[in-house]
């Protein structure tokens, strides 16, 4: 019945890659799982569309699409809520109210961020905005570091910018495990898979930051 909302300022940071590889990894678990797509992109709707074709775990998981419509989506949490033990919200990018109240309601927010100071600025607002409207001091705020290579400066310092950020702002987030930038995630993508399907490096990425996630619950 946890809520896990994937909250982000802008796009192209990774937050439905890092839903479906958290989804994947606790159904692996034996967890019973609903994905949620508020995103106008619909990422991970056409993800699970691929997964239909090879019978994946994400054509397992039930995905509900939802709008502007705030009642639809508060029924479609609910509902999902009562269904299954964990639920994982995918919002739209920006400012958007319904994006930053949903971040508030949720048990855990997850902030996915990659390295580029184009990705960091746009979160650190976000996450600002979020903590003064933030009522209850227990709220979960991960910060995922994503799309990073550690063979740079900036990928290897994501982690520690992530923590400084926060500590800046005077909040409590917790800066997870990340999902590095490589080629097997868009690979899951082209096979309808999860990265717990897919094995390797994306698995135990995918593994570490599930276990993560669900330690703040």
């Amino acid at each position: 019945m946890a809520l896990i909302c994937l909250a982000k300022r802008k796009g192209g940071v990774g937050a439905s890659t890092v839903a479906a590889a958290v989804a994947g990894a606790w159904m692996a678990q034996g967890k019973s799982v609903i994905l949620l797509d508020s995103d106008p992109q619909q990422s991970l709707m056409a993800w699970g569309d691929i997964a239909d074709e090879v019978d994946g775990t994400l054509a397992r998981v039930t995905r509900s699409a939802v709008f502007e419509d705030d009642a639809s989506l508060r029924g479609a949490i609910d509902k999902a809520q009562a269904d299954a033990e964990l639920v994982v919200l995918d919002t739209r990018p920006g400012l958007h109210i319904q994006t930053v109240t949903m971040a508030l309601d949720a048990d855990v927010a997850v902030m996915p961020c990659g390295p580029s100071p184009l990705d960091v600025a746009p979160m650190q607002e976000l996450l600002a905005s979020i903590h003064r409207l933030r009522r209850d001091s227990a709220h979960s705020i991960a910060l995922v570091p994503t799309r990073y290579t550690e063979r740079t400066r900036l990928g290897r310092d994501l982690p520690a910018t992530l923590a400084a950020i926060a500590e800046s702002i005077g909040v409590a987030a917790t800066v997870t495990p990340g999902l590095a930038l490589r080629v097997g995630y868009a690979e899951c993508v082209l096979e309808g898979r999860t990265p717990e399907e897919q094995g390797g490096a994306v698995r135990d990425e995918a593994r570490a930051l599930a276990d993560a996630v669900a330690g703040l619950l």
